[in-house]
């Protein structure tokens, strides 16, 4: 590990580079410094590629990534890494049609007090949910 990995993996994982090749060679070179910095690093920059693999429509790494970040997150006692891996795993499964398991990772999500921040997004808490985690818990509902 050298003395700049951390502050080169905050760098990466911020990115604004949507959703180009460049933000996924980023994203996979911030995973590899996660590697080496350890498990909050890592679940941060899986957190950042789980995001970035959801907005490219890739569902089945996405929601593998989040299995990883969610497990992580449950050993460690990350609540917050917790809050965001349920909300992108359930994106991911709603993405898919898995309408039950998105809503209970979805619900998981509704009924925390701890606030979510995804890499280049705002907070966001129960109170003040985005439109697509309202969206697809009411959808999923009707179903």
């Amino acid at each position: 590990m050298r003395p700049t990995d951390g502050p080169q993996l905050a760098l990466l994982v911020a990115g604004g580079l949507g959703a180009s090749p460049e933000r996924e060679s980023a994203l996979l070179r911030a995973r590899e410094l996660g590697e080496r910095l350890g498990d909050a690093k890592l679940m941060e920059a899986l957190l950042a590629l789980v995001q970035f693999r959801v907005t490219q429509r890739d569902f089945g790494p996405a929601i593998e990534l989040a299995e990883r970040v969610l497990g992580m997150a449950q050993e460690a006692r990350a609540s917050a890494m917790l809050a965001g891996a349920h909300f992108l795993l359930g994106a991911a499964r709603f993405g898919t049609g898995q309408l039950p398991s998105a809503r209970q990772h979805l619900n998981m999500l509704s009924s925390s007090s701890v606030p979510v921040r995804l890499p280049g997004t705002a907070f966001f808490s129960r109170k003040s949910p985005p439109a697509c985690l309202t969206v697809c818990l009411s959808f999923s509902a009707i179903r």
